[in-house]
């Protein structure tokens, strides 16, 4: 609660948000990369929404088991400016069967 973005953005420090907002996302690619050779398609979507136009399905190196681009397993990749796309969820809102509410 004491560094909810949301808040601190309301107390007029910006330059504690774009900290914590770059962290958040920077994390969520670190993520999606160290997925990536279990769920290419997901870590693909995550990264189009971060401005990357990587497909983890067509490198070589997730198939061979020899390793992803070790430039996006370093922290930092993103710059300051960067573009993101417009966001929407990359998992889909599952619904519970009527049988299981009851």
């Amino acid at each position: 609660d004491q560094q909810a973005p949301w808040s601190l953005y309301k107390q007029g420090q910006t330059q504690q948000v774009n900290q914590i907002l770059y962290s958040v996302l920077e994390a969520v690619r670190l993520a999606a990369y160290l997925l990536a050779p279990i769920t290419p398609n997901l870590s693909s979507e995550i990264y189009r929404q971060l401005g990357f136009a990587i497909d983890f399905n067509q490198l070589s190196s997730l198939k061979e088991g020899e390793g992803l681009h070790p430039t996006h397993s370093r922290w930092g990749l993103l710059l300051k400016g960067q573009r993101l796309l417009e966001p929407h969820p990359v998992f889909q809102k599952q619904e519970l069967p009527q049988a299981l509410l009851l």
